[in-house]
């Protein structure tokens, strides 16, 4: 699942540079390429899947009584087992609290310390419909930058003049970095 689709990035072409795509002049395949691409970019900065799933997580136990799981928001948790080796559990975590959006679980108990001691089996993700829409506009932006950065410099990544020197990818991804964090969704 992509974050943004064509009609988003027409329409957000259309509102900002007054861009009406033609038949003759059409990019729907450059624009696909590129949102397919942004959405694995941005998926890769923040560490997660945003399509919604179902995931088997193992993670260690540190003797407290949260754990923050790799993918969220959490749609709903299916079963927390506290295991005794990697197939055998030893008890089953029933009374527990969840934090949806931020993907953390607060358990009554602890979670023993332990490597990969505890077993989640949840859903997590979002559907095309519910993306959030802070996130799909960084997505839809970050295309149109992408386009535009290879339409005016094509392969140019850097310049140096003296002992100065700067490469535009590096530019780039760092603000789209900075974008995700700012709108929460690169843990830190």
């Amino acid at each position: 699942m992509d974050l943004c689709d064509l009609n988003q990035i027409y329409l957000y072409l259309q509102k900002t540079d007054g861009y009406s795509p033609s038949a003759e002049t059409s990019e729907d395949e450059l624009f696909q390429m590129l949102i397919s691409a942004v959405t694995k970019k941005i998926e890769n900065i923040c560490d997660r899947n945003f399509e919604k799933s179902s995931y088997i997580e193992y993670q260690s136990g540190f003797d407290t009584n949260f754990i923050n799981l790799d993918q969220f928001p959490i749609n709903n948790i299916t079963r927390i087992d506290i295991m005794q080796s990697w197939d055998t559990v030893g008890s089953e975590v029933t009374i527990y609290d969840i934090d949806y959006d931020s993907g953390a679980i607060y358990s009554q108990t602890v979670f023993p310390t332990g490597e990969r001691n505890i077993k989640i089996e949840y859903n997590a993700g979002y559907d095309f419909d519910s993306i959030p829409e802070d996130l799909n506009l960084i997505c839809v932006k970050e295309v149109v930058n992408e386009k535009n950065r290879t339409k005016r410099r094509g392969n140019f990544k850097s310049e140096k003049l003296g002992a100065y020197s700067y490469t535009v990818s590096d530019i780039a991804e760092q603000n789209l970095k900075n974008n995700l964090l700012r709108a929460n969704y690169i843990s830190l």
